[in-house]
């Protein structure tokens, strides 16, 4: 008789994830951007940051790199970007104890990238015993 008590892993394999828009918000609150997630913006040298308080959800556009409210993005190692997103965080009260992972990331009718935060999941980053 056999009294494995397995978990299946169903969670999203790389080469799913590299097809869609992944955005993700570390606890140091950096969001880092897969190519998909930027092409969708326009893959901006540049962008700002809005927030909907009520429906809980952060946008994310383009903007010049010399406005006084742009944030830099910044190429990381291979398709990844990353932008500083702690000054917003702190003003619109977002402080993630671990990195999220955004769901359904998509743009809207204005081309801004939408993030909704109920939604988000905790990025498993190491062996957390199935938890």
């Amino acid at each position: 008789m056999n009294n494995t008590n397995w978990y299946e892993f169903k969670e999203d394999g790389y080469a799913k994830r590299r097809r869609e828009p992944r955005v993700s918000l570390s606890h140091r609150r950096y969001f880092r951007f897969n190519q998909k997630a930027l092409d969708l913006i326009g893959s901006p040298k540049a962008v700002s940051f809005l927030f909907d308080a009520e429906l809980k959800r952060i946008g994310i556009r383009p903007i010049d790199p010399e406005e006084a409210h742009s944030f830099d993005v910044r190429k990381e190692s291979g398709l990844t970007s990353v932008v500083s997103g702690a000054l917003f965080c702190e003003r619109v009260g977002i402080n993630p104890e671990f990195t999220l992972e955004f769901q359904s990331v998509r743009t809207d009718d204005d081309g801004t990238l939408l993030l909704d935060l109920p939604t988000a999941r905790r990025r498993l980053t190491h062996y957390t015993g199935g938890k």
